[in-house]
């Protein structure tokens, strides 16, 4: 890459310093198996809940780690490691379905009743389809670089 590309790239993609990461911590979700779950609390009680919803191959630290502290200046933030995924739940078989699930039990597991999701490529699939199978549960969708159907 050459120098000049570098240094504008440099100014162009602002990727805000982290000092550290959310603590995390294993969740069992009950009948489903266990997850590890950053639960970030926002500025009040009251604040809106989102789920932030990481891409294939990805997992929910890596995929966000530079946008929890920024949201959480206005909402509590909740993300995971979906299914065979870091420190998901490993199951026999990999399906959307499970995941849409999964999210619902951890909003349950966190004590959330409504949440904003945001979804990222697969993500947004997982998001698509906890909408559709838990509609009561979201209160909003935030969906980047995905699609509706996978295969």
């Amino acid at each position: 890459m050459s120098e000049v590309f570098s240094r504008a790239l440099r100014r162009m993609v602002r990727v805000p310093a982290v000092e550290t990461l959310p603590a995390g911590r294993i969740v069992e979700l009950p009948g489903r198996g266990r997850t590890y779950v950053m639960d970030v609390q926002g500025p009040s009680d009251d604040a809106p809940t989102i789920v932030l919803l990481h891409p294939l191959a990805c997992t929910a630290a890596l995929s966000w780690y530079s946008a929890f502290a920024q949201l959480a200046t206005s909402y509590r933030v909740v993300s995971f490691d979906l299914r065979w995924h870091g420190r998901g739940i490993r199951s026999r078989r990999f399906r959307f379905a499970d995941c849409a699930d999964d999210v619902a039990a951890v909003l349950d597991a966190v004590g959330v009743e409504r949440a904003v999701l945001v979804g990222y490529s697969m993500g947004g699939a997982v998001a698509q389809l906890t909408w559709r199978r838990h509609r009561d549960r979201v209160a909003g969708l935030v969906l980047c670089s995905t699609a509706r159907n996978f295969r």
